[in-house]
């Protein structure tokens, strides 16, 4: 904004200067109190933006954290589950091994011998036709 001051006898009007200055500096301290208010409006701004990026981390390490401590309690799992198989894989191979120790030849002889004479006597009472008492031969136990 030009100032075009009138002239007097030793030089511009001193009242319209003054005006002049004092709406100068009214202009001015406005800008102060904008530049002002956009400094800290800068510095809220970066700030939050700290802050943001701050609590981001935070977050972020904290869901690493949980995400290590799920794989932690997965891979314990994993774990446990192969000594459950190893345990039942040992147990069973015991079992089997006393189960096959035990069951010789003579046993399995003994066994068949006892079918052989339950057919013998089922046949026999197919063939005859009176039923026999509990007096009449039956099976023979061979224990």
């Amino acid at each position: 904004m030009p100032a075009f001051f009138n002239t007097v006898r030793n030089g511009y009007n001193p009242e319209e200067v003054d005006k002049h200055i004092q709406n100068l500096e009214s202009i001015i301290e406005s800008y102060r109190e904008k530049d002002g208010a956009i400094s800290n409006a800068i510095v809220n701004a970066q700030i939050a933006a700290d802050n943001i990026i701050k609590n981001s981390e935070l977050a972020a390490r904290e869901m690493r954290k949980n995400a290590v401590d799920q794989l932690d309690v997965i891979a314990d799992s994993i774990e446990k589950q192969r000594q459950i198989i190893l345990e039942f894989k040992s147990e069973y191979n015991l079992f089997v091994e006393k189960y096959v120790k035990k069951i010789n030849d003579e046993e399995f002889d003994q066994m068949l011998k006892r079918v052989e004479d339950l057919d013998k006597y089922f046949q026999k009472l197919k063939n005859d036709k009176p039923v026999p008492s509990a007096k009449t031969e039956g099976p023979k136990n061979p224990a």
